[in-house]
Parts: C-alpha cells; structure tokens; sequence
C-alpha cells in the first residue's frame, strides 16, 4: 500500500490538472488531455496579454501532467501497483 500511496502523492496533481479522477485510464487522460489543450490554448487569448500568458503556463502545465501520466514507465508502474488488486486490464490498453 505504501507504494500506492507514493504513486498517488507523485501524480494525484497531474490527474487534478487534467480534470480526471485518480487512476483514469489511457483513453480518459487522452481525451481530458485535449479538451484542456482546446480549452486553454493560447491562441485563444492572442488579444489579451495577461489572459495569454497564463493560458501558455496552463497549457505547459497540461503537457507535461499529460506527459507524465502516458510515460510508458509510469504505465509499467502503475499497471504494477494494480496488478495485486486485479485490476491491470484497467490501465494497460
């Protein structure tokens, strides 16, 4: 459990910053990834300075929680920590 517990510590922010629940799959984090980019892109906000240069640290925010939650070695880990409640299948698609 307290491998679990550590996982959920590193990446609990990276699912609160895709807007997902803890432990979504694959196809969730891929889909909450581009309803953000779409969101916060700032291309959006090209008319407003302020509003553009937090919409660019948003968006890097959003790329790099996406990037660590595709990892191919947090996915081995993560396919690992639920391997002992049976629920591999889940996150390994």
């Amino acid at each position: 459990w307290q491998v679990r517990e550590l996982f959920k510590l590193r990446h609990g922010p990276d699912y609160e910053i895709l807007e997902l629940p803890y432990g979504s799959n694959r196809k969730e984090i891929e889909k909450a990834y581009k309803k953000m980019r779409v969101k916060w892109h700032p291309d959006k906000y090209k008319t407003n300075p302020e509003k553009y240069r937090l919409a660019h640290d948003k968006f890097k925010e959003i790329q790099k929680a996406y990037e660590r939650l595709t990892d191919d070695e947090e996915l081995h880990e993560r396919y690992l920590l639920t391997h002992s409640r049976g629920e591999c299948s889940r996150y390994v698609e």
